[in-house]
């Protein structure tokens, strides 16, 4: 195993942990955020929109070859 995919590795583990975390242990604050969502609605989206980006990234290493798409 090459040190570059070690480290790859290393943070896509720490993502997924850290969302693992932040979903069992959400901040609890009152308030609006940009004068138009509460505080809870916009940690939440945030947070799916994380798990998104984690996914994707996770697809694309796993099938990086699949159609000779070498991205990655």
């Amino acid at each position: 195993m090459r040190a570059g995919d070690r480290r790859r590795r290393g943070l896509i583990w720490a993502a997924a942990g850290a969302l693992v975390v932040l979903h069992v242990w959400s901040p609890s604050r009152g308030g609006i955020v940009a004068g138009v969502l509460p505080w809870d609605l916009a940690f939440h989206l945030g947070w799916m929109l994380a798990a998104g980006l984690l996914v994707e990234t996770l697809t694309r290493i796993a099938w990086r070859d699949v159609d000779g798409d070498r991205r990655g």
